[in-house]
């Protein structure tokens, strides 16, 4: 988001969400220390989606995958995943007794 808005059709480049997972080393964080994280980023990019003019939102970059892609476009794309990671942190910790957020 930040590239399409400061640069112009900038590359975006694709990556395997798995491999970064495993290579990473998300399994070994604890689970309060990547909610935070998780709070924190997308704290910022909330703060930044309300800041863009309509005009920024129709800035395009280019997905390596997706092709041609707007700053409006990856919105909606990050709020969906968004949601599929709330739902996954709500199960996870039903399951494990804990409270929701």
């Amino acid at each position: 988001m930040r590239a399409i808005v400061a640069e112009d059709e900038p590359v975006i480049q694709g990556y395997d969400q798995d491999r970064w997972a495993t290579r990473l080393r998300y399994r070994e964080t604890e689970i309060e220390n990547l909610l935070q994280e998780l709070e924190a980023l997308r704290g910022r990019n909330l703060r930044l989606y309300r800041q863009l003019s309509e005009g920024e939102l129709d800035r395009v970059g280019i997905h390596t995958e997706r092709g041609r892609e707007s700053a409006r476009q990856l919105r909606a794309l990050t709020a969906a995943h968004d949601l599929v990671h709330r739902r996954q942190i709500e199960r996870i910790l039903q399951s494990a007794g804990g409270r929701k957020r």
